[in-house]
């Protein structure tokens, strides 16, 4: 009976790899008896599904506007799937693509971990949630993070509340609440920041915060640009360059210079990293 049945797992495997139709129906129902279902071993497919679960993380995150959006969206798919896990496979084979595609987005998000732990550190990992928030275009202020003084302004230094308010008001708002206490820095920068759609970075997409840098920061990197050209430009002749009549190049070659919206997403790389350097400083010092 075994080598038997080895013989018909290798057909099976065989025949579902040239039917990607039936696979994805095959994986959407695994996975859907692991999330909805307490018995998930009505199927012959071994899929499995992690969801982290947050605890106590940050105040407020199981009450947040994503948390409310998930859990009512899963409620939603939870009353559209049959009672019983044996009836799922027909349900599943009836529904049209696009429901089929909409509960497979919902079960694959559930598994997303993007949490920066610093006894678990995983670059690799980080680096594809930066590519995955912006095939979404993820913006997290519209998705309804606003900074307050329990989830950010209370938990950090001083001059990250100053660079935050700088960033988003301006330099003269930094300056009129650099004289006041931390907690009276922290509330009055909560009310500066209200509305401006303003993001730390490990909460900001690379190529939508690379369109919303300040204009001095982006005058600053045009300006290097022009006096490294004018640099070149101003280089003496040499005499066998003038006899034979030969310029320097008035552009450097394409790979040699990138772009403004190359050099936005580096820099916002770059703080990105110091920022949570910071963190895992001051957590090994705690």
């Amino acid at each position: 009976m075994t080598e038997l049945t080895s013989h018909r797992t290798l057909g099976l495997r065989k025949a579902l790899g040239e039917r990607p139709d039936v696979a994805f129906v095959a994986a959407l129902h695994v996975l859907t008896l692991k999330t909805f279902y307490h018995y998930g071993s009505d199927s012959c497919l071994e899929l499995d599904l992690k969801s982290v679960s947050f605890g106590t993380q940050a105040p407020g995150l199981n009450d947040s506007v994503s948390a409310e959006a998930i859990r009512v969206r899963h409620e939603s798919w939870s009353k559209a799937l049959p009672k019983e896990s044996a009836d799922l496979w027909d349900a599943l084979q009836e529904w049209d693509g696009d429901s089929r595609a909409a509960l497979f987005a919902h079960i694959v998000s559930l598994s997303v971990n993007a949490v920066y732990e610093p006894w678990n550190r995983r670059p690799r990992a980080a680096a594809h949630a930066d590519r995955l928030a912006q095939a979404v275009d993820l913006d997290m202020a519209a998705a309804g993070w606003k900074p307050s003084v329990d989830n950010f302004l209370g938990r950090v230094t001083k001059a990250r509340i100053l660079q935050a308010v700088s960033q988003a008001k301006g330099q003269r708002a930094a300056d009129r609440i650099e004289h006041l206490k931390k907690g009276d820095m922290a509330a009055e920068a909560q009310t500066l920041l209200a509305d401006t759609g303003w993001l730390p970075e490990p909460l900001r997409t690379v190529d939508r915060c690379a369109s919303k840098v300040e204009p001095t920061l982006i005058n600053d990197l045009l300006r290097l640009s022009n006096n490294r050209r004018q640099s070149v430009a101003k280089r003496p002749w040499s005499k066998t360059s003038r006899s034979r009549k030969m310029r320097w190049p008035t552009t450097l070659p394409t790979r040699s210079r990138p772009n403004n919206r190359q050099r936005l997403a580096r820099l916002a790389r770059r703080r990105r990293r110091a920022f949570l350097m910071g963190n895992d400083h001051g957590a090994k010092s705690a």
